[in-house]
């Protein structure tokens, strides 16, 4: 669907009130007057170029040749204004900030939006009136709406409206017009339709009310989004009032009337009229090419809404001619037709041009059904291959993690579409490659927001980028998540004290104005920052081999609707399979996943039911690939919420119902978890240590001003642990927010046993409770987004609370949990709870698990048989799996301690013989002394 908003159009409204329509002869008289003038002034006032009103001239016309759609001409005399005023001392009339303004406006109509951006600030910082940074802001806000960071953009567009609707200037109302339907754009992208259709009525109930007109773009985007919201006939009725509004004010062949009839051509395809939508699309693109050119924004997108029509009827040849000239049309250096050429990677990308490569990749995809399965398929892939690079440079762009998440959950099924042609080339060709292929992009589809982020930090290492700078930006991120915190406390109020809140926010938006400054700094000061930051590669299959022990057997899974793709490796092997994701294999899932989730015992025979099924889906085609292997687990999607030790690979062995005797996954296979098989290789390459120190944590409940219960195994598990390991505990009142902050970056293992809460609305405020603190400093809660500001060392962050591993599920970013916070801060794996964790058996379980890793054991091993002794120890009741089996560990397998006891017993015995040695020579001393006295 095409939508056409003030960040596509032309904002220019605040520096010329008075809308003025240029036709081609009366365009090139002013020019000509404009040059005239220019040359007598230069005439005769040769020696002083620097005339004040030489340069309102060449602005003047520089204004002309911007409206006309010239924009190299607008540049070249915006630049020759600036050259004049710089030997000017004083900022004459047009001021500096209107310069830089217009050629922000230049560089986002050509495509160059980081130098747009550049512009856009070299304006706010020559001007200090409110009123004028905020309408600059609107075309800040506007850049981050057309590159799909629309979280950010409506961050700046309400804190603009709160700035215009308190300002005295008389020409406000036409830019609150503006910036309510920017806002309303925003929503609508992020799906928030209700909110979007308020702000758009909200813009044409301001227009009225003030005079202004009505704004045809205002009325066919509200046209959408009554569309969505399912009202045809209320929709249909704004359609006909935009194109009855933009012909009135701009006559029938100008482009604005065109993307009027472009978007009711687009309603009618949503209704199947395709006679009619192919006429409106005709219309459209005649008066597009006539007043705009083949080479504009506009005519790309009727050219591409052209292609989808075809697309939709299945003349693929025939849409992809069109989506071929769509990119003609967008991209001002490129221009072959041919349907197999794509641009340069040079490209900058935004939205729309990952919306054209998506939809011609499909195209080449179905053509491949029909004609030159190969060539075609081959084609689609390239592209999509090309269209996930843009995606990638997008979300590293992108300030706000949630834009990030958003981003990566609207575009997943471009990488999914890979994974699937690439496997289809594998097995048509039986090329090798193609499945590598596979590989490398359903890596690049996981977690790749955390790989981003952690690689971000890693920068900061290589680029020796000082401490200073780096405390600055987790000062600001800390100050930012806090503010949000009261925003969202403050909002479930009964009655919300709505100043509080619009204080709150402007303290958040000049600190995100300030977080983007220091990002920029750090990325133009320091090379090796900015190369190593925006390097997002995954691991090759190759290298992940050479990693990895001969142990170890890696299963990574993806699941795209209909399909589950499973990868094994090992060191020495690659399986890639395919198999199909019906209605059984997601019932069995999702009712393994409720019996495991479940507070209450479940039918033992549904347990085992959903258990076996999942283990012939999941484990057995690949199983001979296994045997005295180490599984390491890369689940997807809901795979990720369920625990794979508790799969059975017999379900009628055991008659006796006992679940102590189930012939579970966990019998044969030490199993672990890892987000991605690229974090996980990651971490290959840390130090190892020899003897792990050791910080438990365990709060004291008794006067929780949240009414938790208290936990007295917790305490005396820390306290045993802590003995046992030589390490430090702080518990009871002494473990305080204040004191896990001071101590945890010192140590290697951190053990939390503590209450969680698992916040599935806002995962970044999902916590661990601490002890109440005596002083307010802190708030005696650890959030989410406070342990991604932690600077962490740990080889292993062991969290017994509850939820510590289960949260939002996010497209393409898995489980949005507390945990994840631990990994991005540092921590090489973490032990976490995927439900509840039942203090006697967590216990019990972390007991055995410390006792084993002493031994020496791999981290998955030393869990492995600290549950199976569980298992033997234990009543037939807490055998049941969801009391046990959520305790899983992912992350780095790597032992924690290299013959400890050993190590350990030499040192008791050297230290007994040395305090022998000194008590033989001081009794030799004394008898001595004695002696010769």
């Amino acid at each position: 669907m095409v939508y056409f908003c003030s960040n596509l159009r032309t904002i220019v409204r605040y520096m010329d009130s008075i809308k003025i329509q240029f036709n081609t002869l009366i365009f090139k008289m002013l020019v000509l007057v404009s040059i005239f003038i220019t040359m007598i002034f230069t005439k005769t006032n040769a020696q002083n170029n620097t005339d004040s009103v030489n340069a309102k001239t060449l602005y003047d016309s520089a204004k002309i040749y911007y409206r006309n759609t010239n924009y190299k001409e607008a540049k070249l005399y915006f630049n020759n204004v600036l050259l004049i005023k710089d030997k000017i001392p004083n900022d004459i009339n047009p001021e500096y900030f209107y310069i830089y303004n217009w050629l922000g406006l230049i560089n986002k109509k050509q495509g160059n939006l980081q130098k747009a951006i550049s512009y856009y600030k070299y304006a706010l910082e020559k001007t200090h009136e409110n009123y004028y940074k905020a309408l600059i802001n609107v075309n800040v806000a506007n850049i981050y709406s057309l590159t799909g960071d629309y979280s950010k953009a409506i961050s700046y567009f309400e804190n603009i409206l709160l700035i215009l609707e308190k300002s005295d200037e008389k020409r406000k109302f036409s830019n609150i017009v503006d910036n309510c339907h920017n806002l309303a754009y925003a929503y609508d992208k992020l799906g928030e339709y209700t909110l979007a259709k308020d702000n758009y009525l909200k813009s044409i109930q301001v227009a009225k009310e003030n005079q202004l007109g009505e704004n045809g773009d205002t009325y066919y985007n509200c046209g959408w989004v009554y569309k969505k919201l399912g009202k045809f006939d209320t929709a249909e009725s704004y359609f006909k009032k935009a194109i009855k509004c933009c012909i009135k004010d701009y006559g029938e062949n100008n482009y604005m009337t065109a993307m009027a009839y472009t978007n009711y051509a687009d309603f009618y395809v949503a209704i199947c009229d395709y006679e009619n939508s192919y006429r409106l699309y005709e219309k459209s693109l005649e008066i597009l090419v006539h007043s705009l050119g083949q080479k504009h924004l506009y005519t790309s997108l009727c050219l591409k809404n052209i292609g989808q029509l075809h697309d939709q009827r299945k003349y693929y040849r025939l849409a992809l001619n069109y989506y071929q000239k769509s990119l003609i049309s967008k991209i001002h250096n490129f221009n072959n037709s041919s349907i197999y050429s794509n641009p340069k990677s040079d490209v900058l990308p935004d939205m729309d041009l990952l919306g054209i490569l998506k939809a011609k990749a499909h195209a080449l995809e179905k053509l491949a059904q029909e004609e030159s399965k190969e060539v075609n398929l081959k084609a689609a892939l390239s592209t999509l291959k090309f269209t996930v690079d843009f995606i990638e440079q997008l979300r590293t762009g992108y300030l706000y993690e949630s834009s990030k998440l958003r981003l990566a959950a609207s575009e997943h099924e471009t990488y999914l579409s890979i994974i699937r042609i690439a496997y289809s080339l594998y097995k048509s060709s039986g090329d090798k490659t193609y499945a590598e292929i596979a590989f490398k992009y359903a890596e690049a589809s996981k977690y790749a927001v955390l790989r981003e982020l952690k690689n971000e930090e890693m920068a900061k290492g290589i680029a020796s980028v000082p401490d200073s700078i780096s405390n600055k930006e987790r000062e600001i991120k800390e100050q930012i998540g806090g503010l949000r915190l009261l925003i969202e406390e403050e909002s479930k109020l009964e009655n919300p004290d709505s100043l509080k809140i619009e204080q709150q926010n402007k303290k958040i938006f000049g600190l995100t104005q300030e977080l983007e400054n220091l990002v920029e700094e750090l990325e133009e000061n320091y090379p090796a920052y900015y190369k190593q930051k925006y390097n997002n590669e995954v691991t090759e299959l190759e290298s992940l081999q050479k990693a990895i022990g001969k142990k170890d057997a890696i299963l990574e899974y993806v699941l795209a609707d209909s399909a589950l793709y499973t990868f094994t490796i090992t060191c020495d092997t690659f399986l890639l399979l395919k198999q199909n994701a019906d209605s059984s294999f997601y019932s069995n899932l999702d009712l393994f996943n409720a019996i495991l989730h479940s507070e209450y015992s479940t039918d033992y025979n549904m347990y085992r039911s959903s258990a076996y099924g999942l283990y012939q889906k999941l484990i057995l085609p690949v199983e001979h690939l296994l045997k005295n292997k180490n599984l390491l687990i890369i689940p997807d999607d809901k795979m990720s919420l369920i625990s794979f030790e508790v799969l059975i690979d017999n379900p009628g062995t055991n008659n006796s119902f006992d679940y102590r005797k189930e012939s579970y996954l966990l019998k044969k296979y030490p199993i672990a978890y890892a987000y991605s098989a690229t974090l996980y290789k990651n971490t290959l390459s840390a130090s190892p240590v020899k003897s792990a120190k050791f910080l438990g944590i365990a709060p004291d409940y008794h006067n929780s001003r949240d009414s938790l219960r208290h936990i007295p195994l917790g305490s005396e598990n820390v306290r045993k642990t802590a003995w046992l390991t030589l390490g430090k505990s702080l518990r009871d009142n002494k473990a305080t927010e204040k004191e896990v902050k001071k101590y945890s970056s010192n140590y290697d293992i951190i053990h939390f046993y503590a209450h969680g809460y698992e916040d599935t609305l806002n995962p970044a405020n999902s916590k661990l409770f601490l002890a109440t603190p005596e002083d307010s400093v802190e708030d005696g809660y650890l959030y989410a987004w406070e342990v991604y500001n932690m600077q962490l060392n740990a080889k292993l962050v062991s969290l017994a609370s509850c939820y510590s591993g289960s949260g939002q599920l996010s497209k393409g970013e898995g489980v949005l949990s507390i945990s994840r916070s631990f990994i991005f801060a540092g921590s090489e794996s973490v032990i976490m709870s995927l439900w509840i964790a039942s203090h006697k058996p967590t216990n019990e379980i972390l007991n055995s698990f410390y006792l084993n890793l002493l031994k020496g054991m791999r981290k998955d091993e030393a869990l492995q048989l600290a549950k199976l002794k569980y298992l033997e120890e234990t009543n037939p009741i807490l055998a049941h799996p969801r009391f046990w089996a959520g305790i899983v560990i992912n992350g780095n397998q790597n032992k924690l301690y290299n013959n400890w006891y050993i190590n350990k017993l030499i040192f008791v015995i050297g230290v007994i013989l040395l305090i022998g040695i000194m008590y033989f020579i001081l009794k030799k001393r004394k008898s001595n002394t004695e002696i010769s006295g």
